[in-house]
Formats: structure tokens, C-alpha cells, sequence
């Protein structure tokens, strides 16, 4: 029996938190020992030290993104205070649950602060964002302009896994 494989209208819209690290953005929670990529300017591309192409199903390799943008009061980041919000546009494979999905290719398209953090972070995630060549705004501010570069993956698709794009 063949399963068809969904379709996704070229790039997709997802939300991630970073942490900012001595060479740059590094994943915030590491789900998988490849997850520490460090996150550049461009296409990032996923990778599993395993061999196989990422993201690959029963694995959790893959470049992490959620369906939904972060919340630093529900998902406990305002504690640390240092956390780097943003937006990106994901294409290739995707392979989609039904809170998140990993994917194959990557850029950041906006970067966020929240208005709680340090006059000193904020500073430091506009200079980031410039040095990234994208907008910066106020974390109220993410979903409405990432929503100029890509939409989300829709509700209906989410969970199938895996899912391709085409760019």
C-alpha cells in the first residue's frame, strides 16, 4: 500500500527560540545531540551524525520549528531573561506532529525581544538581526510580520509526517 505523501506549497512558517552562544545563535533546548547547530545567516541545513538525510522518521534530527510563536510567560523562558525569539521560513522535508516539526532547510526571516528582557539583550538581538539582514521587532509584533514571508502549515496537515515542500 503506497501512502501519499502531502504536498506543501513551497516555504512554510515556523517559530523558534534560540540562545545566544559564543559563535553565534545555538538551539535553546537541545532535543537531539546534532540540535546544537549554530544558526548563520541564509540557508541553514540540517544535518544527523547518524548518515542519513535529516530529517529522517524515527529520528529526531532535523532543524526544529513550532507551529506557534513562543510565549515566554507559558513556556518558562522569561527566567532566563537571555532567550532569542524569531521567525523562519522552512522548505524540503518536513516532517510535521502535532505541536511542532523538523525540517530539512532553514532561514531565519525576523528576530524578536521580549519587553521584559535587559535593555543590554535587546540591544544585542538588534544587532544580531541587523548582522542576519532581517527586521527586529517586539515579540507581539513576530507573528504579523513573519506572516509577510510564509504561512503556517495547516491545521489539517499537521501530524502527518513526512511532508514535502516544494521551494
Amino acid at each position: 500500500m503506497t501512502v501519499e505523501v502531502p504536498l506543501l506549497p513551497g516555504e512554510v512558517l515556523g517559530y523558534r527560540v534560540w540562545r545566544l552562544g559564543d559563535s553565534g545563535l545555538v538551539s535553546y533546548v537541545s532535543v537531539h545531540p546534532d540540535a546544537q547547530t549554530v544558526w548563520a545567516p541564509g540557508v541553514v541545513v540540517a544535518a544527523c551524525r547518524h548518515g542519513h538525510e535529516a530529517p529522517y522518521a524515527g529520528c529526531s534530527c532535523g532543524l526544529h520549528a513550532s507551529y506557534v510563536p513562543p510565549n515566554p510567560c507559558r513556556d518558562g523562558f522569561g527566567k532566563h531573561n537571555t532567550a532569542v525569539y524569531g521567525a523562519v521560513v522552512a522548505w524540503g522535508t518536513i516532517d510535521t506532529t502535532s505541536t511542532d516539526f523538523r525540517t530539512q532547510y532553514a532561514r531565519i526571516v525576523c528576530l524578536a525581544f521580549w519587553r521584559m528582557q535587559t535593555w543590554d539583550h535587546t540591544e544585542q538581538i538588534r544587532e544580531l538581526a541587523q548582522h542576519f539582514g532581517v527586521r527586529c521587532v517586539e515579540l507581539d509584533e513576530l507573528v504579523d510580520i513573519a506572516r509577510d514571508y510564509a504561512r503556517e502549515i495547516p491545521l489539517q496537515l499537521r501530524g502527518l509526517s513526512p511532508a514535502s515542500s516544494r521551494p
